[in-house]
């Protein structure tokens, strides 16, 4: 009889507890879906917020204009005021020709001599305004000369001379040509003179020499050394906006 007997049937009590269980646990779920959603709409409104208030800064800074009149100064402009200075052997007349042999010096000596012998430097003169940067190239050529003594059959011929530069000239990277950039404190700006005129000298070429390896086939050949010198402000440009400017100097006798 005992296991033939069923569980008894739940009285009213019991089904109103359970059901009061079911609703509060289905309340508390709602509840937190509720806070759920309101955390998504919080964050989804504030991420929308920043958003906006972004785009608005944005549109403010670019609404700004300036309604006030200015007068302004009148302004000096700076400039570049180089001046190269050095002599080379000879009487120094116009179509002069000199001759020379392997190892000669082609700068003119001290005057008085010395011992040994040091020879007149070519230098720069700088009563520039502004910070600037400057370089200088050697470049030698060979000719054949005609009847009339006019160079022909130019040839390019760098290695014929040995040219002696401080160490304050730096050989650039290009070896294409020969080329030295000054830098006189590790850095290739100049800042301009403290006084003006300045009577500070820039030393640029100490001597050049005719190599003693000269080719047999340049006898009786004209030697022409050209010594180009370039100058630019420091600030806002470099060497290779203006490398296609070239600009020639004129040697001036101290």
């Amino acid at each position: 009889m005992k296991n033939s007997q069923k569980n008894p049937p739940l009285n009213s009590t019991n089904k109103m507890k359970n059901s009061q269980k079911n609703t509060l646990k289905s309340n508390e779920k709602s509840k937190k879906e509720e806070n759920r959603l309101k955390r998504r709409i919080v964050l989804f409104t504030t991420i929308l917020v920043l958003v906006v208030n972004a785009i608005c800064v944005g549109k403010t800074f670019s609404w700004f204009t300036i309604t006030d009149g200015i007068t302004a100064d009148y302004f000096k402009t700076g400039k570049l005021d180089y001046k190269m200075y050095g002599d080379f052997i000879g009487t120094g007349a116009v179509g002069e020709i000199v001759l020379i042999v392997p190892g000669d010096h082609l700068l003119k000596p001290v005057t008085p001599a010395t011992t040994p012998i040091s020879y007149l430097p070519i230098y720069l003169s700088n009563n520039s305004t502004v910070n600037s940067s400057v370089k200088i190239s050697v470049h030698c050529t060979v000719s054949d000369v005609d009847v009339n003594g006019n160079p022909i059959n130019t040839i390019s011929a760098d290695d014929i001379v040995t040219v002696t530069i401080p160490t304050t000239w730096i050989r650039t990277s290009d070896t294409a040509v020969r080329e030295w950039i000054y830098t006189p404190s590790g850095s290739d700006i100049v800042p301009p003179p403290t006084t003006f005129p300045t009577t500070e000298k820039i030393n640029v070429i100490s001597d050049i020499m005719l190599s003693t390896a000269v080719s047999q086939a340049h006898a009786g050949k004209l030697l022409n050394i050209k010594i180009k010198f370039y100058a630019r402000q420091a600030d806002n440009v470099t060497w290779s906006q203006i490398q296609n400017t070239d600009y020639e100097a004129i040697i001036n006798t101290p």
